[in-house]
């Protein structure tokens, strides 16, 4: 791509389709009698530098088509799709690009880089004024960033520490020590990881807007990313995205215990949260025990922090002495809190070999590990679609009704499941993936449609290959690619 050399300060006008929309208010769009909300204008953004190869560092997608990444001819590192997205870029990559010239090849930090696109907007929008609205929902200046209690962390100061000595050499200026403390508090307190449809972190992100919803580990409301744009979605009817003082989203996994939920919550943006989750003992069913009876099948309810005590069976009144307890709660507090694709098989089956004797089948922390053995595997036993159903509904438990997976792991267990012969059993996966879909990327969405020729596959039962389906499952990390047409494939199935 050639270099831009001589650029407006300012964005360019944006595309024709774009312009017809308002630029400075989150766009709400109606969908089955839902309202979502969308931000478009991140206050800053910033692609992971691991992920330059993959995704476009202006919008945070993959190239349409499969196609090429087009890289800047400066700094020799960052990437676009086209030429409208560098166009777009420049307004901050303008000065980054000559900082990369000049250290080259001691790549920044992505923490360091993304910090300091920050600087850049807030230094830009007070010499040109915020033409564009990057703070229309509320001034930077007003976050909240918790800085008394980020000068108690250790840990955050070591690391912003290390940050400010690496941001001064990276811009090659003098910075105000307490001004920049100020500014990483409140960005690094409100920012977001960017992930794509398929769930891959991808970049981090500082939406002004986005920022004033409060949390809740039952939330009304759930988010979306589009690359750097952010949908907000109602969960029920009667939510209105727009009143943030009663829409509330959830700033950590909600599919975890109310002990993980609470010390992330803590570590990261120094609350103790007491939402109505967090207050609800029938939560306490995600960290169960099995009853010492073998043959009773009622869970016994403790949680990992409770002060150890025996606990009665409610179905068959055996005592699960202290010790018993002791023990579930050191199985699930051994056991990892987040899995990779790059664990170990038989790591996982040793977890699972000390973890099924005492963790009740409803338990969250066996449930994950048992999702994470599937997926990484591809099996567990021969009762594949008895133990997806189990674990989807223990997750189920921890989601809104509306929201009760990414994506791309209920697709995946589709998949699995039609492999394996279990057609009617994949059929809810599918569903709740075109519900999904239909909400975050609109009813032309090529994954859209793709998943909702898969449900209807499923729900008609008709003579489809296993190879013909398993093609639909198959989902592009990508929204710009062309429609797909299947109404033939439709009325093949439906005739």
């Amino acid at each position: 791509m050639v270099e831009i050399k001589e650029l407006p300060d300012e964005p360019p006008a944006a595309p024709k389709e774009a312009a017809e929309k308002p630029t400075t208010k989150p766009t709400v769009i109606h969908t089955t009698g839902e309202k979502i909300r969308v931000f478009r204008r991140p206050y800053a953004h910033h692609l992971f530098n691991q992920k330059v190869d993959s995704y476009c560092s202006e919008c945070l997608k993959e190239p349409e088509l499969q196609g090429k990444l087009f890289q800047c001819s400066g700094c020799n590192f960052v990437k676009y799709c086209s030429k409208e997205c560098q166009k777009m870029g420049w307004t901050l990559h303008k000065s980054e690009c000559k900082r990369l010239q000049k250290v080259f090849p001691n790549l920044p930090l992505s923490d360091v880089l993304f910090l300091s696109k920050v600087i850049d907007r807030k230094d830009h929008i007070e010499k040109h004024g915020d033409k564009y609205g990057y703070e229309i929902a509320r001034p930077i200046s007003k976050l909240v960033g918790h800085e008394n209690e980020v000068r108690k962390d250790t840990q955050r100061m070591e690391k912003f520490a290390k940050i400010f000595q690496k941001i001064q050499i990276f811009r090659d200026e003098h910075i105000n020590g307490d001004q920049f403390f100020d500014l990483y508090c409140k960005a690094m307190v409100n920012s977001l990881t960017v992930q794509s449809i398929k769930g891959t972190e991808v970049g981090i992100l500082l939406d002004l807007g986005v920022s004033v919803y409060n949390h809740s580990c039952r939330p009304n409301c759930s988010i979306f990313f589009d690359g750097y744009y952010i949908l907000v979605r109602p969960l029920t009817s009667d939510v209105d995205t727009n009143d943030t003082t009663k829409a509330t989203i959830s700033y950590t996994d909600v599919g975890r215990s109310r002990y993980q939920r609470r010390k992330e919550l803590k570590a990261k943006w120094y609350f103790d949260c007491h939402c109505e989750r967090c207050e609800d003992p029938s939560d306490d069913i995600l960290t169960a025990i099995r009853c010492k009876n073998i043959l009773c099948d009622a869970p016994i309810l403790i949680s990992e922090d409770m002060e150890p005590r025996a606990v009665e069976c409610e179905k068959c009144h055996t005592v699960a002495d202290v010790e018993y307890v002791i023990r579930g709660q050191q199985t699930m507090l051994e056991l990892p809190v987040r899995y990779s694709t790059n664990d170990k098989v038989d790591d996982l089956k040793g977890y699972l070999e000390r973890a099924r004797p005492i963790l009740h089948e409803k338990n969250v922390y066996l449930n994950r590990l048992e999702a994470a053995l599937m997926q990484i595997s591809g099996k567990l036993g021969d009762n594949i679609a008895s133990l997806y159903s189990k674990v989807q509904q223990t997750f189920s438990a921890c989601f809104p009704a509306t929201e009760k997976g990414k994506v791309q792991e209920l697709i995946e267990k589709c998949a699995e499941l039609i492999k394996k012969g279990h057609r009617k059993e994949a059929l809810p996966y599918a569903f709740d993936a075109m519900c999904i879909l239909e909400a975050q990327a609109g009813l032309g969405h090529p994954n859209y449609l793709k998943v909702l020729a898969l449900w209807t596959f499923l729900d008609k039962n008709p003579d489809k290959t296993d190879k013909e389906l398993l093609e639909l499952t198959q989902l592009d990390d990508n929204d710009k690619v062309k429609p797909i047409d299947i109404t033939h494939l439709l009325n093949e199935g439906v005739a």
